[in-house]
């Protein structure tokens, strides 16, 4: 492992952390796809960022299949993504003291945040890799040019007050260049929201390796201090940290519930189903959470 460095401290000393099961609810990866190849997790033995050694797929290769994919399963919560956004832009508002200002969302999926904020009078816009989700967010939320095909990397709009990452750090191959790049499109004193699974929470701890978020698509895996320390490289620093609480359909929850257990699922579905339940919202927390940096010190 001698060639491999830690994305945040470059140590080239790691210890096991763990070994991903073998689970597959879907073939394709996808924003609402699930599976697990067996992958072995490695932990820097300098700053603590866990990531998977090497991926059975690698990152240029899921982000290619992803991109292609057919995702209508992530579309058919759209409105409960929107209205979990809706919260999530007051909650932004109240901790920058920012209203109305030039917002960017990278992975932006179906644009659900980027409705969210253009809706509260913010100038929002999205970029997505996926070309199925862009187009649901342009036909069918009237998201026309705000949401575009790409990654930070293509992002031509100028300069953010603030620039958020909605489950998607840990997605990508080289989080510190991802970073890196978003703050040379931050405004002087912008923020940057991140909301990812956190392997310190206490579920993941709980549940071990059979936690959801331990899957192939993600290839690190953060903790508050990890993230903290790939922030103030770049200099950023903590202004907020909280549990991050998602609200989607009690049937959607029930359905995505196969990759425990597929029988106990089918059997949740049919009685939700009965009960005429399955439009139910619900808030859930299975470990994630939603950290806000400010930049303090520009790279050079």
């Amino acid at each position: 492992m001698k060639h491999i460095r830690c994305n945040i401290c470059g140590n080239d000393e790691f210890r096991e952390f763990g070994v991903l099961p073998n689970i597959k609810t879907g073939e394709n990866f996808a924003a609402s796809g699930f599976k697990t190849n067996g992958e072995r997790l490695v932990e820097c033995k300098k700053c603590g960022l866990v990531f998977i050694e090497t991926p059975i797929k690698y990152p240029d290769e899921i982000l290619e299949e992803y991109a292609g994919a057919e995702d209508k399963d992530y579309v058919s919560q759209v409105k409960w993504r929107i209205k979990t956004f809706q919260d999530s832009i007051k909650q932004i508002e109240d901790i920058t003291g920012i209203r109305g200002g030039r917002i960017l969302d990278v992975g932006a999926a179906a644009g659900a945040f980027v409705k969210a904020a253009k809706d509260r009078g913010w100038h929002s816009y999205g970029v997505e890799p996926c070309r199925y989700l862009v187009k649901f967010g342009k036909e069918k939320l009237g998201l026309g040019r705000y949401i575009n095909e790409g990654t930070v990397e293509d992002v031509k709009h100028g300069r953010f007050d603030v620039i958020t990452f909605w489950d998607v750090l840990e997605h990508t191959s080289d989080p510190s260049k991802t970073i890196k790049v978003a703050v040379e499109n931050l405004e002087k004193d912008g923020y940057i929201v991140v909301n990812v699974p956190d392997i310190s929470s206490m579920i993941p701890i709980i549940m071990g390796m059979r936690w959801p978020f331990y899957e192939s698509a993600h290839l690190f895996y953060f903790t508050g201090k990890t993230l903290d320390d790939l922030m103030r490289k770049h200099g950023l620093e903590r202004v907020y940290y909280d549990k991050y609480w998602q609200g989607l359909s009690l049937g959607y929850l029930a359905y995505r519930f196969k990759q425990f257990n597929e029988p106990i699922a089918k059997l949740m579905t049919a009685v939700i189903n009965a009960l005429g339940l399955s439009e139910l919202p619900m808030k859930y927390y299975i470990g994630q959470s939603l950290f806000v940096y400010k930049l303090v010190k520009r790279d050079k």
